[in-house]
Formats: structure tokens, C-alpha cells, sequence
């Protein structure tokens, strides 16, 4: 049985969250975010990662999204 919280687990949740900053549409921030967000259920749902920790990357993944909407408005007012 693997433990919760394992670094190797919570980096590989991070890389799925930074996929967002990449994206070039917000149709695309938007698939990017589910699919964060379904990999964050997944791990929680199966006990890899504690209620705190699927909080704090939840967290994460809010603010990737409102960060790259931001700059694609910005970059689309230029």
C-alpha cells in the first residue's frame, strides 16, 4: 500500500496542475483545470493524497487558472 502525501505522488499532481499555465485559449484553461481537478478526485478518492492536501492543491489549481485567464485577457486587450 503506498502513503499518503508520497513527494513522488504530490509532484506528479503538480505537473498535471502546471499543464493550465500552458494553455493558449480559455477553452483550453478550462479542459486543462477539469483535468486537474478530476486528477486531484482521483488521487484523494483513493487514498493517496489526505483531505488537507487535496484542499492546498485544489487551492493551487484556482489560482494557475485565474492566473492564465488573466494574462490571456491581457494579452488580448495588446
Amino acid at each position: 500500500m503506498r502513503k499518503r502525501n508520497n513527494p513522488d505522488t504530490l509532484a506528479r499532481a503538480q505537473e498535471q496542475i502546471d499543464k493550465i499555465s500552458g494553455a493558449d485559449s480559455y477553452t483550453a484553461v478550462g479542459m486543462r483545470t477539469s483535468a486537474s481537478r478530476a486528477w486531484l478526485l482521483a488521487l484523494y478518492t483513493e487514498d493517496l493524497i489526505d483531505h488537507g492536501e487535496y484542499g492546498r492543491l485544489s487551492e493551487v489549481v484556482d489560482q494557475q487558472r485565474d492566473q492564465r485567464e488573466a494574462e490571456l485577457k491581457a494579452a488580448a486587450k495588446a
